[in-house]
């Protein structure tokens, strides 16, 4: 059995129709269309979907086909996870200290790399203040650029692709 039988499985088990898992995980109905019929495998985004939102389903038989389709006999829906332990909190948020010897009530601090607490406002000015250093040429140092004997080359258009699949053209005017 494939992971794609193992999805296939899966909405079968939970009497839903491909729409109605698709509109579960916020996906595309033709993604789950794709992934069934074998065109297509599951992509990383797509297990991780239906893992958040079938916590009860057994990963590793989901993803290996090993082990039971059920990580309890339990066969319950969709529950909330838990809010983190209070011990765990630590890994969750950030080290911010309120200083209260501050000159200014309230100020708080983090720790840097070093351990050290420093206010979260000196160090964003640090940021800000620090000089940018750049190295020059000495003035005797010209930079020279490589002379062919091809004939010269001019730029005829500059395509740019941005992420949600739209594109610029650009044409120099000559």
């Amino acid at each position: 059995m494939t992971i794609n039988d193992r999805i296939e499985f899966i909405i079968k088990d939970k009497k839903l129709t491909a729409n109605d898992f698709a509109s579960k995980l916020g996906v595309r109905a033709s993604n789950i269309s794709h992934i069934v019929t074998g065109r297509n495998k599951p992509s990383f985004a797509f297990i991780e979907k239906l893992a958040i939102e079938f916590p009860e389903i057994n990963p590793l038989w989901l993803l290996k086909g090993e082990g039971d389709l059920y990580l309890s006999n339990n066969t319950e829906t969709k529950t909330e996870n838990p809010l983190p332990e209070k011990d765990n909190k630590e890994k969750y948020l950030p080290s911010v200290i309120i200083n209260t010897n501050s000159k200014e009530q309230n100020v708080p601090l983090q720790k840097n790399l070093f351990g050290d607490e420093e206010p979260i406002e000196s160090s964003l000015l640090k940021i800000k203040k620090s000089p940018i250093q750049q190295k020059s040429l000495p003035n005797n140092v010209t930079k020279e650029c490589p002379i062919s004997n091809e004939k010269t080359r001019k730029i005829k258009n500059i395509i740019i692709y941005y992420s949600n699949d739209s594109f610029e053209e650009f044409i120099p005017k000559h």
